[in-house]
């Protein structure tokens, strides 16, 4: 099996930490890269394994909500309520009434697209 060679990646370190990098690089004798490559290693398993509980849990959330309300009835009715209640919906927009420059501008626009 023939070994890949890994590809320089350029990556911007505070300047303190490239200080305390290059003194462990020195007292333990390894290869800055080597120290890098080992952090980040140890930080994506930390992190992944994190995410991975988190998504685990937020999973089993959705489960339980699932097994309690199987059709999304109480989801639909607690947004049809919402809906019917609300005063302003911003996703619905308002009406805006265009002045006569409004409209002049607006016939220049379509005349200069319809050329």
């Amino acid at each position: 099996m023939v070994k890949a060679f890994a590809k320089a990646t350029t990556f911007r370190i505070d300047p303190a930490v490239k200080d305390g990098l290059e003194h462990l690089s020195i007292l333990l004798h390894q290869p800055q890269n080597q120290l890098v490559n080992t952090a980040l290693k140890e930080f994506v398993i930390k992190r992944t394994e994190a995410m991975a509980a988190d998504l685990d849990i937020t999973l089993a959330k959705l489960k339980t909500y699932q097994k309690n309300d199987p059709d999304f009835e109480h989801a639909i009715s607690t947004l049809a309520h919402a809906e019917a209640v609300s005063s302003h919906d911003p996703a619905e927009g308002r009406i805006v009434k265009l002045g006569d420059k409004d409209k002049k501008a607006k016939s220049t626009v379509r005349a200069i697209l319809n050329e």
